[in-house]
């Protein structure tokens, strides 16, 4: 890295292992070194020397004008690119010879997050198409047995075949009941949110689960609450509902209790996830839900479900926590605005 005007070796080696671009610049706003990303936003040793101003005045204007400016500070910037609009913000930290600017790239944040999630929901896609085989094949068996009855030949009955028609619809009905709650789980993109009542997700996160093999030893008591609507996707609050329950049924080795109540308290929607199971570690308890943190052994998790879980419901204006019940194992606590009926 070239450097003018600035001999800090160790600043000048940090920046340059930065994964954002980095600019050092004198007290006049002119460029003294670059590092990091810098060479993506068309800053390097040729501009050295130069104003920042004259290279991208959007980050200028965001600082507040001309240099000096006072530091530290912190501000977003949207701008305009060859690549289209992008989304920044520009961190400012004073030195002793004057400013270095850090520029985060909010896009590829994004962009990770959402690869983030999207790992997530396949791993738990995977768990439960794993699971619904089974209930697949029940109705299928059922059609195919009721198929050659009708195509035997024999002398049947109007009533037989009405009643053998019907049977071939409600489970071609199942079928597709099934294939509806795997989809809307698995969809991608910013689908619509609609007023949802909280025990639609539950319920439709259950059906997928409960006739899975892990969860034959768990019991589930949902206390229904019809009161507890809140405006949100239903696919992704499924999504939250199906990890923490995923969770429970681990943490108790596919055999307990899972209790789930709700209830509405002035703007809010709070929706309490119980088991029975061993609880968790109090030491773990404030990282649970950090990304890729997991108490299971290798393989078992992606580390990713809480996090994901908390980044919906914060999207979503909710929050989530969790606790250990003296004696009666994890509660895990949601927390949603209430969806009132304008």
């Amino acid at each position: 890295m070239k450097s003018i005007a600035f001999s800090d070796d160790a600043l000048l080696a940090f920046i340059e292992l930065l994964p954002w671009p980095a600019v050092v610049m004198g007290f006049d706003g002119r460029i003294t070194s670059v590092g990091g990303e810098a060479h993506k936003l068309g800053l390097d040793t040729e501009t050295i020397g130069r104003h920042l101003a004259d290279l991208i005045p959007e980050y200028i204007i965001a600082l507040g004008g001309e240099a000096p400016w006072i530091a530290p500070q912190q501000c977003d910037v949207t701008r305009e690119t060859i690549a289209g609009v992008t989304h920044e913000r520009l961190h400012l930290r004073a030195l002793p010879e004057g400013f270095c600017l850090i520029i985060e790239d909010r896009n590829a944040i994004r962009a990770r997050k959402v690869a983030d999630i999207q790992t997530n929901r396949l791993a738990t896609l995977g768990f439960m198409i794993a699971g619904v085989s089974h209930e697949v094949s029940n109705p299928l068996t059922a059609m195919r047995s009721m198929v050659q009855i009708l195509l035997s030949g024999d002398r049947l009955s109007p009533e037989t075949v009405r009643k053998g028609l019907a049977n071939i619809s409600s489970n071609v009905q199942r079928l597709m009941d099934i294939s509806r709650r795997l989809v809307e789980f698995s969809r991608v993109g910013d689908a619509p949110r609609t007023a949802l009542p909280v025990d639609y997700a539950i319920s439709e996160a259950l059906a997928v689960l409960l006739p899975d093999a892990r969860f034959s030893g768990v019991t589930v008591d949902l206390q229904e609450n019809p009161e507890a609507i809140v405006y949100a996707h239903a696919g992704q609050l499924q999504e939250v509902f199906t990890n923490i329950l995923i969770n429970g049924a681990q943490a108790m080795n596919g055999a307990g209790h899972i209790r789930i109540t709700s209830v509405v308290s002035g703007n809010t929607v709070s929706v309490r996830v119980m088991d029975d199971g061993p609880g968790i570690d109090p030491a773990m308890l404030e990282r649970i839900f950090e990304p890729f943190f997991t108490t299971k052994v290798t393989g078992k998790g992606t580390g990713l479900g809480l996090a994901i879980c908390s980044e919906i419901l914060r999207e979503h204006g909710g929050t989530i926590s969790a606790r250990n019940n003296p004696g009666l194992g994890a509660c895990f606590e949601i927390g949603l605005p209430a969806f009132r009926d304008q």
